[in-house]
């Protein structure tokens, strides 16, 4: 049985999580999200974070690591979820953040960040952010590349524990993947309980991604097997047609006999109107997530249940 705390938030988990001073551990009330069941499917709605994504997870850590560090000012370049969570975090640290966004950014996301009083609209966000950082000696939130980043989401896995324990480990993960830190994070968590002896063995991980951007899946597939590449997908926030943590999550996806696989725009809509006949408020990318879990049904990539991670809400 896993060890807890009254604390709030993430921090429930604070005897798992690297240690923070507990003067720097604020919370929003992330985490503890419900997982909802229908036949053999379980659905991890992370959409029910306190800002509607689970990046609250990992910002609510993060956040806390580099203030207890020092960190006088944060900059961050995102697709939207990112930016709507770090703005919150960031003022419970009474931190400055300067965020850049792509000018194509969902504009339903970017009206609840308007009233910013540093934030960029941008055609090279993450150029223009990584440049503003450096030139300024400012700390960039750049979750592909921070380590920090990371403990926020094995909290996603403690909980799963708690709720499913050891039938854990015949279950399959599928994951919306763009830098895939949500995934490396959830692995952590789960390594952490095999380490500790709470579970026997891993999860199957499954790497969803859409036809515009698939580095990982490219990993898995034939070259026969690619598709045709579209400029953009309804999943708009998987935008990162760089993995900086390629070999680590095609590392993980293998060690835990899993897979990565593309998803049409079609085969997403069609998922996106099964999650509503469920009564399940999703993203375009858990749909994109429950799209590839039911595409690997059908290829026999897998058997048994299913736990899909409903990333974040719909705003359109």
């Amino acid at each position: 049985m896993l060890k807890v705390s009254n604390s709030a938030g993430i921090w429930k988990f604070e005897f798992q999580l690297p240690p923070i001073n507990p003067e720097f551990r604020f919370s929003l009330g992330e985490g503890s999200t419900p997982l909802t069941t229908e036949g053999d499917l379980y659905f991890k709605l992370e959409s029910q974070n306190p800002t509607g994504s689970v990046k609250d997870r990992s910002l609510a850590y993060q956040i806390a690591a580099h203030a207890s560090l020092g960190v006088r000012h944060f900059v961050l370049s995102s697709s939207g979820n990112a930016a709507i969570s770090a703005n919150r975090y960031a003022k419970l640290h009474n931190i400055p953040l300067s965020l850049f966004l792509s000018t194509s950014v969902n504009e339903k996301k970017a009206n609840l960040i308007l009233d910013h009083e540093n934030i960029h609209f941008t055609s090279t966000p993450l150029k223009d952010s990584l440049i503003f950082a450096t030139e300024n000696a400012y700390t960039h939130l750049r979750q592909s590349r921070d380590s920090l980043a990371l403990p926020g989401y094995s909290t996603i896995a403690f909980e799963l524990y708690e709720e499913l324990g050891d039938k854990l480990s015949d279950l399959s993960i599928f994951f919306p993947v763009s830098s895939g830190t949500t995934l490396v994070g959830v692995y952590q968590g789960f390594q952490k309980l095999v380490a500790d002896g709470q579970l026997s063995s891993l999860p199957q991980f499954f790497a969803v991604q859409s036809q515009a951007y698939f580095p990982v899946a490219e990993q898995f597939l034939a070259k026969s097997e690619w598709p045709v590449r579209i400029n953009k997908s309804l999943a708009d926030a998987l935008v990162s047609p760089a993995t900086p943590r390629l070999a680590e999550i095609t590392n993980i996806i293998k060690e835990t006999n899993g897979w990565s696989l593309t998803v049409s725009e079609e085969e997403l809509i069609n998922a996106w109107g099964a999650l509503e006949s469920f009564g399940v408020d999703s993203s375009a990318e858990g749909a994109l997530a429950f799209a590839g879990g039911l595409k690997c049904k059908q290829l026999g990539k897998m058997t048994g249940a299913m736990i899909i991670m409903i990333t974040g809400m719909r705003y359109d």
